[in-house]
């Protein structure tokens, strides 16, 4: 049987360096929600060089719970600054994560977040 891991990127049109990606993973069967979202958030901490947490928290995406991470690491072309969205929905997980080669600007990160926040589930 296929399985869709479908991943879609987003470039914003200048030198930002800027970028959203959209994916979608399966959830192990069985598994707790909770306990899901936490296993997958601990991976960015255990799996980052240089992994540094700014903020951690629960969010409302499309009528649903999500789960929301600021961070950033080391990567091999320097520091990276990420904010990740995450959603259950069914059997997949979807991530939504921002990513920036420098500190996003006042009021940049929000302008990206609202891209994300007008996400709608289908059905």
């Amino acid at each position: 049987n296929w399985r869709d891991e479908s991943m879609h990127v987003f470039v914003l049109p200048d030198d930002s360096g800027i970028n959203l990606v959209v994916s979608r993973t399966p959830v192990p069967a069985g598994m707790d929600n909770t306990a899901y979202y936490e296993q997958t958030l601990e991976q960015f901490r255990t799996h980052l060089p240089g992994y540094q947490e700014h903020q951690r928290s629960e969010i409302t995406l499309s009528q649903a719970p999500a789960r929301r991470l600021d961070y950033q690491w080391t990567s091999p072309e320097g520091d990276m600054y990420q904010t990740v969205v995450l959603q259950i929905r069914g059997p997949r997980l979807l991530t939504f994560n921002l990513t920036s080669p420098a500190p996003f600007a006042d009021g940049q990160r929000e302008a990206l977040l609202a891209v994300i926040d007008s996400f709608q589930a289908a059905g």
